[in-house]
């Protein structure tokens, strides 16, 4: 019964947190870190959001820690970065 328990608290864990990693959303905020291929942006409310980045995504500006942008998710992936101006 304990496993059990286990297995469906870390079940309901990772289905959580994948509907967050794998949601469509567009936001604005500060690009507090970049971590390996990963953006980490702090939006106005205080809420990061990581999203995944690569060779096919569309970026506009000098993409750099500290800077104001706006960014396009899709299934967890950035689609596009762009700086604000």
């Amino acid at each position: 019964m304990r496993k059990f328990l286990a297995m469906t608290v870390l079940a309901g864990s990772m289905a959580a947190l994948s509907g967050l990693a794998f949601a469509d959303d567009d936001f604005k905020g500060t690009l507090v870190k970049i971590d390996g291929e990963f953006y980490v942006v702090k939006d106005k409310n205080g809420v990061e959001h990581r999203a995944h980045f690569d060779g096919s995504t569309k970026k506009k500006g000098d993409i750099k820690e500290g800077s104001m942008v706006e960014i396009h998710v899709k299934d967890g992936h950035t689609t596009k970065i762009e700086v604000e101006k």
